[in-house]
Parts: structure tokens; sequence; C-alpha cells
């Protein structure tokens, strides 16, 4: 509405504001949707309506975003906490489904954990927990994707971490990583090792200029079921390898 301008805007976008003092309860005054709507008016709606009249079945993952480095001193961020985290997924949940009759299939809990200071594979594994039970209360029963590190290296640590909280497993989908630092055979191998101990699907889930090297790496070291070469689409003067339209995966079979 024009009432900040950009620098206000972007040391407060991954603040938090709660509701309430109780996550048991959902005080709609304080959540507020308006971007989330902006993306699925101008692209989720448009992709499942195309997808369906293709014959085909779309999915949609719901991922959450949380870079605090970016905030002012000082503001609040309240979203590591499991319960408040699980409060805030379901009031999304029902908007989304009350608003659109849109129900994600699959809940990426954190966008690259690894550059949020107040996330760990603990926090990780109790918000998993939390919102699960939080969910399928309400009717809602999501797969969830996790740990989605920006490092490769780091994911079998916070996913390890995740596995010591009890039941965090249980709703796990797929364990993701991207491809921004720690990339090597091995740590792909060690990946599909947790694969196939905790029978789950693997995903690379986003890397800037990622070729078909990198793609036959993941499909063949880490099996992955699901593969993201960044972005549905952009806008750019140049080509960086990032910007291309359309995404591949889920791929069948690994």
């Amino acid at each position: 509405e024009g009432a900040v301008d950009y620098a206000f805007w972007r040391s407060h976008r991954y603040t938090t504001v709660n509701d309430d003092a109780d996550p048991d309860h959902i005080n709609w005054s304080g959540f507020h949707f308006s971007e989330l709507d902006n993306t699925v008016e101008r692209v989720v709606l448009p992709f499942v309506e195309n997808v369906t009249a293709a014959g085909g079945t779309p999915l949609v993952n719901l991922n959450y975003v949380a870079f605090t480095a970016q905030n002012g001193a000082g503001l609040p961020y309240i979203h590591n906490d499991a319960a408040e985290y699980a409060e805030m997924m379901l009031a999304t949940f029902i908007h989304l489904d009350s608003t659109y009759g849109l129900v994600p299939d699959y809940l990426e809990v954190i966008l690259e954990p690894d550059n949020v200071a107040q996330w760990t594979g603990y926090t990780i594994g109790n918000a998993v927990v939390a919102t699960k039970t939080k969910l399928a209360a309400a009717g809602y029963t999501p797969e969830f994707i996790a740990p989605s590190t920006t490092n490769m290296g780091g994911a079998v640590p916070y996913f390890d971490q995740m596995a010591t909280v009890t039941g965090a497993l249980d709703a796990m989908a797929e364990l993701s990583y991207h491809r921004y630092g720690g990339v090597s055979d091995e740590n792909l191998q060690t990946i599909d090792q947790r694969r196939q101990t905790y029978d789950l699907g693997t995903a690379m889930l986003e890397h800037i200029g990622s070729g078909h090297q990198d793609l036959h790496d993941d499909l063949t070291l880490a099996n992955c079921s699901s593969w993201q070469q960044y972005t549905l689409a952009g806008l750019t003067t140049s080509d960086n390898g990032g910007a291309y339209e359309g995404d591949i995966g889920p791929l069948k079979g690994g």
C-alpha cells in the first residue's frame, strides 16, 4: 500500500507477531495472508489448472521461509517454538482450504535451516511432531519434507538430529538438501544410505545453475525422487543457468 519503504519492509519481513498467547486458539486478526494469496493466485492456481487440464495430478508443496538474519535488531521471532509453528501452519492450511479449496500435499518444514540461527535438527523434529498432530486433528495429513539445508553436507547431521525426536520420522516423505556447499559423491551416498535405512524419498530442491551432470549425480548417487532447478520461471537479462520455466519433479523410480 506504499506505507513503508523497501528497507523497512525487508528488515521486518521475517519477524513474527503472535496472534495471542494460546497456541491452541487461532485469533484470525493476528494472521495476514496477502503475500501468500498473491502467490497462490498468480502462480499456484494457474499451475494446478494447467496440470489438471493436461490430465496430470498437481502436487503442491508449502515451503516455510525465515531468513531471520535479515531482521532488524531486537525484532521478535516465535516460530522456532513448536506449538506456535504448528498453530501458524494450521491457520495457513485452513486459510488455503477455505479460500481456494487448496490443500498442500507436502509441507517443507523450513527452507535452509542452516541459514536460520533459531533452527536446528531438533527444532525441525519437534516442529514436525507438533504440526502433524495439530493438522491431523483438523483433517489435514500432508507429508513432510526436511531438512533442505543450504549445504549438502549438512543434510545428514540435521536429519540425524531430527531422528532423535520421537515420532519425527513417522511423518517424513523426503530427506531434502540443496547444492550450495558440501557437494561430494560421499555426501550423496550418505544421503542415500539414510534413504534406505528409513525408507524415505530423497530430494534435491534448489540450486541455481545445475546442469545435466548434477541431475545425473543426484539421481544415481542419492537416488533422488524429486529435483528442482531453482525456479519455476525467472525474469533476467542474462542466463545464469537458474531461470528456466518448468521444474523437473517428482521423478518416478529415482
